[in-house]
């Protein structure tokens, strides 16, 4: 056992040269290794770290080309705010108080770095860094710890992540809070969450709701009916809605405006909806094994059962359901993982099909796609070296 631990941290140790110098490269032989090498907790943990500083390196050198996405938002804040003089003046605009956290990172990167692309580099490391840890404390084995990475990885494509990262770590961050903190340290992360994205406090107000709120799991599938049914009953009341003080207008673009609607003519919202139907059965089956066996219900998986009965009436509106339901998939990931642990051999067969319907096509266009650029283009950005991508020299 001695000489395979002593080759894993041989292995680290290599793939963290190869990250230093080749960062790609590195990143490959990072995932390689997770799969190939003796399961060891604190040598796994060491290769998730290279794992999540390979996709922020990715990130890093990521350019978008067609001028779309909420990156392009993102730079546009992260300029306004690097040509103000303190972080005070930021704070004069009312509606930046509500994202107070990310405008402080924007403003102490713009002050440090002056180069934008560093807050992409933040945010994706501080994705997949929280992600890798919860997978570490949930996995338990070396078949597991390869399952979740396996499909938290691909669920999101590295260039739909790279382009709407801000919402996503924010989420990360108050999940990692949930699950794997003590109780100061949590309800600090869900204040840190809500202060890079205010969408986190839909979360804390259900965290709140876990412990009076009880869902029944046979009554899943009676929710995501409602859920089919909810939105035209909502739009009755819609002249009511939108005189709500602060959020009336929101209301009238996520609900009944056209960012609620799926547009079956783009392939983007077609694939979202098969990935958010994976998402959506991949838990109802997971709840319906941990039931079967039944397996207690931890303070964490109520928190999950009810928050995931409520994600389920946001399936008719294409912006909820994706903020909500599939950027929410790593939350699912003890229940999902304990489902495995427990299912028999044909439910594991049922869970893996299902999860595989999670998985994000687009991930595999990283390398080479016209609407953005990483890097150099493809191939260059497969051997790029650290030393020309951060222009150490």
């Amino acid at each position: 056992m001695n000489q395979r631990l002593y080759t894993s941290i041989f292995c680290n140790t290599v793939n963290a040269m190869a990250l230093i110098t080749f960062p790609v490269i590195g990143l490959f032989l990072s995932l390689c290794s997770q799969v190939l090498l003796y399961f060891n907790k604190k040598t796994s943990k060491i290769n998730n770290i290279i794992i999540a500083f390979g996709f922020a390196i990715l990130a890093f050198q990521y350019e978008r080309l067609d001028g779309s996405g909420d990156i392009v938002k993102y730079e546009i804040a992260y300029n306004y705010i690097s040509n103000e003089a303190s972080l005070s003046q930021v704070f004069q605009d009312f509606y930046n108080i509500f994202y107070s956290g990310w405008n402080t990172v924007l403003y102490f990167t713009a002050k440090i770095f002056d180069n934008f692309n560093y807050v992409n580099f933040i945010f994706v490391l501080i994705y997949y860094k929280l992600l890798t840890s919860i997978v570490d404390k949930f996995a338990n084995t070396k078949k597991e710890l390869i399952y979740l990475l396996f499909f938290f990885i691909l669920y999101l494509s590295l260039p739909f992540l790279f382009t709407t990262y801000r919402n996503q770590a924010s989420f990360l961050v108050f999940f990692y809070g949930v699950l794997c903190c003590n109780r100061i340290a949590r309800y600090a992360l869900m204040i840190v969450s809500i202060s890079l994205h205010p969408a986190s406090i839909f979360l804390l107000l259900i965290y709140t709701l876990k412990n009076i709120v009880r869902v029944n799991v046979n009554f899943l599938p009676l929710i995501l009916i409602l859920g089919f049914l909810i939105k035209p009953i909502i739009q009755l009341f819609s002249g009511l809605l939108l005189h709500i003080p602060f959020v009336g207008g929101k209301i009238q673009t996520y609900i009944m405006g056209d960012w609620s609607n799926y547009d079956f003519s783009r392939a983007s919202d077609l694939l979202q909806i098969i990935n958010t139907a994976g998402i959506v059965f991949t838990v109802i089956f997971s709840f319906y094994i941990l039931k079967r066996h039944r397996i207690a219900r931890s303070d964490y998986i109520s928190f999950i059962l009810v928050y995931f009965a409520t994600s389920l009436l946001f399936v008719s509106f294409q912006t909820f359901a994706q903020r909500y339901i599939l950027f929410c998939f790593p939350l699912y990931i003890p229940v999902i993982i304990s489902a495995f642990r427990v299912g028999s051999s044909l439910e594991k067969l049922v869970l893996t099909f299902l999860m595989i319907l999670t998985i994000d096509v687009r991930f595999f266009t990283v390398f080479s796609n016209r609407s953005f650029v990483i890097g150099e283009g493809f191939p260059d950005n497969i051997i790029a070296s650290t030393v020309n991508i951060f222009n150490l020299l």
